[in-house]
């Protein structure tokens, strides 16, 4: 195979000794890129074809490129590499950075003569712009942008949002400063912040704010300390860069932050934050604001309006990533790395079901909603009102997102291309001014349903809109004077030669020398006696005018002295005369002139179209904002069946849910009609008035329990953004947490094993939950044996409700769990279950999926199995160790007595329960009396049971 590979690359590069200098550069930087997130990119400019190494070949394959080429090692090392062209690389590099989140480099062959490479560009999720300048990632969709129908490219997703993070032990304890910059609206978060050894508020943070690439040094952690932040950082897919010290503690911090915000002023709260200041310093060099380039050539960020805000996170529900991969808010990491991120027809997450977005930057936004719901009922009910109107009004609704939205570029991704002045052309100058003239007929859009003299909760929006327009009436002047806005439908983005006098002059010259061209192109006609389809006038950059004629009347101008023959092509000849020559000599000169000028007047409009950008990044996020609750309103009605408005509480009051459905599995069920089920759920009171504040599911695998106690995290969690939720009613306690233990996942890569990430995960419920949260538990202590996982799951469900008083949903296979409904005062722990029945002809399972009240004593796994196909065999040698096994606890003498049976079995499960717990009292650190009076209270539990059975036992 090497021979292979060191053939193609011979007909790559083109030489035996280039081969062997790129084999070698290759070698020696593969160490570097083989173990972590760095993708080396190599530009074969001889074929227009760039090589991924490394890593990306990778990810090259997860994201299902073809490449002109695949092969398997370059040189010794057997290092893999793939060939892609321009467009696929295009691809690539986008999904490597705004979804992977990878570094990447760009090397290309030195232009000094001699044999070797250079790297010309670098770049990450946290600077990505060089990147995107060099391979035209910003061009890549026109201004009709619709986010559901975005290809893998993820631009529109997602752009380089990046943080800082700066820790110190202060008495003992953790603290850390965080500096946060989102692009989209181009802010900067900051806060300081209290830290306990688990590092829960941190991975909130990180988690909410969905940055791409963290800055941080490593020294300022312990080593438990920094292995449980990478740990974080990696399961949550973020790029860690670190930093040394000194690069944090800057003496100009507060001067380096000045010249990035111009004349905004730092808050006093802020300059008290040390380790937050520091943090923004480290976040400003990292993303490329730093004060020399500031004072060099780009004096009109001063200009921009920055915003510098403080991060509270006590305005937003705490998730954290199992919460997120529990209730599926996000696309699976799997999907991510085969590059349906951004298909929009993802069905398999909320975002997915929820992202009908018209504009790039409403699907972002989407995003930011999902993972940071609010904490404010006023704030809710707002958003709410809102998407109410736009169900009221389909007309409306349709107009709004059809007629306007769809067209918006993305205006965010524009105004940080402005902000740095890097590559800005006419063309994005063209595409802010069509958004601007755009502005009057949304306005008259809003004015049939909303005034300054009503209170409709459009007002806002129309006030704001209204402003923005008014704000830009100069610049929409300055283009319509300054641009040829009659050549932007040819595509051709030119400043108008009206502008200048001397401008105006040569574009007559040029115009008089084009008109002596076609009289030239006439006479020459005439001469030949050819028409004017015949002797075609053709222009090339490098050669100028030319005539071209076909092979066919060549003879015609062969061998003739007054024509100058340029080449001969299949197609035929290419020749001037002198006088064609002169005039090409001089028009060359007049359009070097007139460029010159034309551009020295373009680059003065882009610096006043500059200063205005801060006017745009205001017009896109009240268009995101519009966006996405339009979006709502239309997911809302277009949903199988309609959603409801959900009535917001204060904390503490509880959860009902009349006839709630899982909005994912029922996007999913393709027109089959999804079961409803209602939810009754309260806290236990301050006043200690028993509440229903546990429930305990049982039933059948496959049978609906984990989707039921799924249904309530994710509507609750829909309510707290302002979105209508798939019930019929619903009233929903303001919650500040939604924590979540699902599911069976492993990090087998960090030696974390199934069972322990259950335990990671269910200490930091019970560590971090609060009266006012809410908890989701399934399947519980599966990963030990039966007796440990039961006494882990009866002790954790139990100091929930005594400790802890919010309301928790358990799903379990353990029917023992449901005799805490007796140990507890009626009604604050209640047992439902799935049902399930066989079908007594088929012998088959059938499932209802309808939530009923009381315990089901069966899981019936066996048939679930024969749905499985298991081979016959192997079911009934099952079905035969169950009635082993039943007979060996409940004698079979008694078995035709149906009832009776069943009250063994429930008694059966007691006195496992009863044992457990009396084992779990005798291992305990109590005194004896202690001891005595714990088991007297489980003996009082069992004399009080209706069991006829059991009470013949104590009897």
């Amino acid at each position: 195979m090497e021979e292979y590979s060191s053939g193609t690359l011979r007909q790559l590069l083109g030489s035996s000794s280039e081969v062997e200098t790129f084999t070698r550069i290759v070698e020696s930087l593969y160490e570097e890129s083989a173990n972590s997130s760095l993708v080396l990119v190599f530009e074969v400019k001889a074929t227009s074809t760039f090589l991924i190494l490394s890593h990306g070949v990778f990810l090259v394959t997860k994201l299902g490129l073809i490449g002109e080429r695949t092969f398997e090692c370059i040189g010794e090392k057997e290092i893999p590499f793939t060939v892609l062209n321009y467009r696929k690389t295009q691809e690539f590099v986008s999904f490597a950075l705004f979804e992977v989140g990878v570094k990447l480099q760009v090397w290309s062959k030195s232009k000094t003569g001699k044999n070797e490479y250079v790297k010309i560009l670098e770049g990450s999720p946290a600077n990505p712009s060089s990147l995107e300048e060099y391979f035209g990632l910003d061009d890549t969709r026109s201004n009709s942008v619709d986010a559901s129908s975005v290809s893998s490219l993820s631009n529109s997703q997602t752009l380089g949002s990046s943080i800082a993070v700066r820790f110190a032990q202060e008495d003992g304890q953790l603290r850390f400063g965080v500096a946060f910059y989102e692009v989209g609206d181009s802010s900067f978060l900051t806060g300081e912040f209290y830290e306990d050894d688990s590092l829960a508020l941190l991975e909130n943070i990180l988690v909410s704010l969905q940055a791409k690439e963290i800055f941080y040094c490593p020294v300022d952690l312990q080593e438990k300390d920094l292995r449980k932040f990478r740990d974080i950082a990696l399961r949550c897919n973020f790029l860690m860069t670190p930093h040394e010290r000194k690069e944090f503690e800057s003496s100009l911090v507060v001067r380096d932050i000045t010249k990035v915000l111009g004349d905004v002023s730092i808050p006093p709260s802020i300059l008290e934050q040390t380790l937050a200041l520091q943090a923004l310093a480290m976040l400003l060099r990292c993303c490329g604001y730093t004060p020399d380039l500031l004072e060099s050539n780009d004096e009109h960020l001063n200009k921009s309006r920055r915003f510098l805000k403080p991060l509270e996170m006590s305005q937003y529900m705490r998730l954290d990533a199992a919460c997120i991969q529990g209730l599926d808010l996000l696309p699976r990491k799997s999907n991510i790395e085969f590059g349906h991120f951004a298909s929009g027809n993802n069905k398999d997450s909320l975002y997915g079901i929820l992202n009908k977005t018209k504009t790039a930057m409403g699907s972002r936004l989407l995003k930011k909603w999902l993972l940071m719901p609010l904490q404010n009922i006023e704030e809710i009910e707002r958003r709410q009102n809102v998407v109410e109107i736009f169900i009221q009004n389909a007309i409306f609704r349709t107009e709004l997102r059809d007629g306007h939205l769809k067209f918006v570029p993305d205006l965010a991704r524009l105004c940080r291309r402005f902000q740095r002045l890097k590559s800005v052309t006419l063309h994005q100058v063209i595409r802010l001014y069509q958004l601007s003239i755009r502005l009057p007929l949304l306005l008259d859009c809003f004015s049939q349903y909303t005034s300054k003299e009503n209170d409709s909760p459009l007002k806002p929006y129309w006030q704001r809109l209204d402003s923005l327009h008014t704000e830009l009436g100069r610049f929409e002047e300055l283009i319509e004077t300054t641009i040829d806005l009659d050549l932007v439908q040819n595509n051709e983005y030119v400043v108008s030669a009206q502008v200048d006098e001397n401008l105006s002059e040569m574009k007559k010259a040029k115009d008089e020398i084009l008109a002596e061209i076609a009289v030239a192109h006439e006479d020459i006609c005439t001469r030949l006696n050819l028409k004017a389809d015949k002797l075609k006038l053709d222009r090339k950059e490098n050669t100028g005018f030319f005539f071209r004629l076909s092979r066919k009347d060549e003879r015609l101008v062969r061998g003739n002295p007054n024509f100058v023959i340029l080449e001969t092509r299949k197609d035929g000849i290419r020749f001037v005369t002198k006088s064609l020559n002169r005039l090409n000599e001089r028009y060359f000169c007049i359009c070097t002139e007139y460029d010159k000028k034309q551009g020295d007047i373009k680059d003065k409009i882009i610096e006043v179209v500059a200063s205005y950008i801060s006017v745009f990044a205001e017009a896109s996020l009240v268009l995101a904002e519009l966006d996405v609750l339009s979006t709502f309103a239309m997911v809302a009605v277009n949903a199988p069946e309609p959603y409801c408005k959900p009535y917001i509480d204060k904390p503490r009051a509880g959860i009902q849910l009349i006839q709630a459905r899982h909005p994912i599995v029922e996007e999913n069920l393709e027109g089959k009609q999804f079961i409803a089920n209602d939810c009754f759920l309260e806290n236990m009171s301050d006043s200690n008035r028993p509440g229903q504040v546990l429930l305990v599911v049982t039933g059948p695998n496959m049978g609906g329990k984990s989707t039921y106690i799924r249904t309530v995290g994710v509507i609750t969690l829909m309510a707290h953004i302002g979105c209508f939720v798939p019930a019929q009613s619903a009233r929903i306690s303001l919650t500040d947490r939604i924590m979540c233990r699902i599911g069976s996942t492993d990090y087998q890569m960090y030696g974390v094993s199934t069972f322990m990430a259950e335990m990671l995960e269910t200490s930091s419920i019970l560590r971090l939950a609060s009266p006012s949260s809410l908890i989701i538990i399934d399947e519980l202590g599966r990963g030990t044996c039966t007796e440990e996982g039961f006494a882990l799951a009866y002790s954790i469900a139990e100091y929930i409700v005594r400790h802890i008083g919010c309301p928790c949903m358990f799903a379990t296979h353990f029917h023992e769990l449901t005799f805490l409904a007796d140990t507890f005062p009626q009604g604050v722990v209640q047992n439902v279950h799935v049902s399930a029945e066989p079908d007594p002809e088929t012998q088959k399972l059938q499932f209802l999926y309808k939530v009923e009240e009381g315990i089901c004593d069966k899981s019936f796994g066996i048939h679930v199995a024969e749905f499985a196909r298991f081979p016959v065999s192997v079911i009934q040698d099952a079905k035969d160790t169950v009635d082993r096994l039943e007979k060996f606890g409940i004698r079979q003498e008694d078995s035709d007595d149906k009832a009776y049976s069943s009250e063994k079995k429930e008694a059966y499960h007691f006195m496992r329960w009863f044992l457990a717990k009396v084992q779990h009292i005798q291992s305990s650190c109590q005194t004896e009396s202690q001891k005595e009076q714990a088991i007297e209270n489980l003996k009082d539990i069992a004399r009080r049971s209706s069991n006829k059975y059991l009470q013949s036992i104590l009897l």
